[in-house]
């Protein structure tokens, strides 16, 4: 929970259209009872290599700190691979705006990339 919260907070100050996305895959069984292991799976996006570093270390001194706090140990296992600066491909972006348009949405297409 310490490290869920540090994560919440922590995404206030991330670069612009950064993204982490959490999920709780293993926390114990029972209420009001202390588990002796959990899992979780932690995606960070951004449209920028650097930006990606930025939320990589916050993230993870999120997740150093909630080890600390609780007297736990922390085991990082990093999944896939990191990608370079992220770019719209206008083309598809324009497929995609014209089809929600044709369902009756609005949407803005920009240059700006969202993570």
């Amino acid at each position: 929970m310490i490290a869920q919260t540090a994560v919440a907070l922590a995404r206030q100050r991330l670069p612009p259209r950064s993204v982490v996305s959490t999920i709780t895959t293993e926390g114990g069984s029972a209420v009001n009872v202390i588990p002796a292991r959990t899992r979780a799976a932690i995606e960070v996006r951004s449209p920028s290599l650097d930006g990606l570093r930025v939320i990589q270390r916050r993230v993870r001194a999120c997740l150093e700190a909630g080890a600390l706090a609780t007297g736990c140990a922390l085991e990082l296992t990093p999944v896939g691979n990191d990608f370079a600066d992220l770019r719209q491909d206008t083309s598809l972006s324009a497929l995609y705006r014209d089809a929600m348009i044709s369902r009756g949405r609005e949407v803005e297409v920009t240059d700006a990339a969202v993570a």
